[in-house]
């Protein structure tokens, strides 16, 4: 059962194709190594994501913790100045 607006859930589905395509069982471990480490994170599931968590390792190539805070860090500080 999805809790999202309409207009998130159609971005959702619209990657999911494409996320079970790149989601080999490496990714899969980065991300849910990535995910264990994050998840009691103060902004885990408040503005950091899942979804994040996947694009950070599926499209640009992220494999740790260490470069994922960094990657977030950056993002988050993008959003903040722009």
């Amino acid at each position: 059962m999805w809790s999202a607006h309409s207009s998130v859930f159609a971005i959702g589905t619209a990657r999911s194709d494409e996320w079970r395509r790149l989601l080999v069982d490496d990714a899969r471990s980065y991300v849910l190594a990535i995910k264990e480490s994050v998840c009691h994170d103060s902004e885990y599931r408040k503005t950091m994501l899942s979804v994040h968590i996947y694009d950070a390792v599926l499209h640009h190539g992220i494999r740790d913790v260490v470069s994922f805070r960094r990657w977030w860090e950056d993002k988050v500080g993008a959003s903040r100045s722009g």
